[in-house]
């Protein structure tokens, strides 16, 4: 989790959606689905916006 949080403190956009969804996926294996959930909602906006992959558009809601 801290790397990937120094990740996210030091990237472009276009890669913070990716980033965003891997600290979810890795929240949610240890047991903490609340906080992955938390962190899908904050990447939303910017999955919406087109920022990261365009598969990105149905990652989002399936890993909700």
């Amino acid at each position: 989790m801290e790397l990937l949080d120094r990740a996210l403190a030091g990237c472009e956009p276009t890669s913070r959606a990716r980033l965003l969804l891997n600290q979810a996926a890795t929240l949610e294996q240890d047991g903490k689905p609340e906080r992955a959930l938390l962190v899908l909602e904050e990447a939303r906006p910017g999955i919406e916006r087109g920022e990261g992959e365009p598969r990105f558009r149905w990652v989002l809601p399936f890993n909700v």
